[in-house]
């Protein structure tokens, strides 16, 4: 229902925007106050100067406007209010308010020191870099035909690697340097849609390769692993038909892999190839940050479970009002609360802290939510 209220809000982005004079491609931001802001504008609006990012890491959210002028504005979310409930302000948290154009950019992905963030504008394809503590953004590079809205950055802030269109049924893997902006296209004599799922280490990166061959559904699905430096490929596997089961997502420790089959979720030691089945589907499944704790969503019976990778204990811990639907989801520093956002079936969506231990949904109290959209979630390291 969330990805419903995106379309239209963009659509009539585009629609207002195609008969408007091009937007500023370098732009920056200078001290004012989020309310003085009234008629629409192509150019970014004043925003303060935010305080520095929390020590452990900070969440921040992606918010759009319900009306014209559709723009995002990107807010820190600090744990004072996610926690404690207490009003999450807007001044001082502010870290960017994007101009009209840019109405339709879905996440930012951060850099490993949180100093910096990179998006997509799939309008003109252009890439844009924002300054975390200044709230400057730019254009980074200019007409790149990226496939999906995604930045894979690697664990030392080096590089970042996403797909480009290759043809009809193809695409390129390439990575980019996230000082220079070059880009290398990667030499993969695999014919396929190739997807990058992750980072492994500094020079690994894992990502599937489908083959559809222009007959409409799926032929073949593989997972591979790719050295960033000598661009070699290795199949990944664990043993079973990637056609049967869902592409695996490690923990942030590399530990664990976790996958699905048609009614199981599957939790695999990476050492030891041991392995813990839960008779659950988990349409979304999201490791804590410290690897301790993975959360698991079914969509059929708007359930949230957590599970420990190491032991068969499944602990059902919180449940969706029938009808709604789980939109997005992202661990707190703390990896003992979860930021869910939640849509109901009149297309609104709800904002709140789910508690692990106390088994608790407790909604965040942010006023901007009567004027904006939320989009999505990211982490500041």
């Amino acid at each position: 229902m969330l990805k419903n209220i995106t379309f239209w809000l963009v659509f009539f982005s585009f629609m207002f925007l195609s008969c408007a004079s091009p937007s500023p491609t370098s732009f920056s931001v200078t001290p004012g106050n989020i309310d003085e802001y009234i008629a629409p504008t192509y150019t970014p609006r004043p925003i303060p100067t935010p305080f520095q990012k929390s020590t452990n890491g900070e969440i921040v959210l992606l918010l759009r406007k319900r009306a014209a002028p559709f723009e995002v504005l990107i807010l820190r979310l600090p744990d004072t209010c996610l926690l404690s409930n207490e009003i999450c302000n807007v001044d001082g948290n502010l870290l960017g308010v994007l101009p009209q154009s840019l109405s339709h950019v879905l996440k930012v992905y951060w850099s490993n020191k949180g100093d910096k963030a990179f998006f997509w504008d799939n309008n003109v394809g252009d890439i844009y870099v924002l300054d975390g503590n200044k709230g400057v953004f730019t254009v980074f590079e200019e007409k790149i035909q990226k496939v999906r809205d995604d930045f894979f950055i690697s664990p030392n802030g080096e590089n970042i690697v996403f797909e480009i269109q290759k043809g009809d049924f193809e695409t390129e893997l390439v990575m980019m340097n996230s000082v220079s902006g070059d880009i290398l296209k990667f030499d993969i004599s695999i014919q396929g849609a190739k997807y990058i799922s992750q980072w492994i280490d500094n020079h690994t990166v894992l990502f599937w390769n489908e083959v559809s061959e222009g007959k409409g559904y799926l032929v073949d699905l593989k997972v591979y692993k790719l050295n960033t430096l000598d661009h070699t490929v290795q199949l990944f596997d664990i043993g079973r038909d990637w056609m049967k089961t869902s592409v695996p997502v490690l923990s942030p420790n590399k530990n664990f892999i976790v996958f699905t089959t048609e009614t199981q979720t599957i939790t695999r030691d990476i050492h030891s190839s041991a392995e813990i089945v839960w008779n659950v589907r988990s349409e979304k499944s999201l490791w804590s940050m410290d690897s301790s704790i993975l959360a698991i969503y079914n969509d059929s019976s708007g359930k949230i479970y957590t599970v420990f990778p190491n032991s068969a204990d499944l602990q059902a811990i919180y449940s969706l009002p029938m009808g709604d639907l789980l939109a997005d989801w992202i661990w707190l520093p703390d990896n003992q609360h979860i930021l869910l956002a939640i849509a109901d079936e009149n297309e609104s969506t709800q904002l709140g802290i789910l508690s692990i231990e106390k088994k608790t949904f407790t909604p965040i109290n942010l006023s901007l939510l009567s004027e904006y959209v939320p989009v999505s979630f990211s982490f500041r390291p």
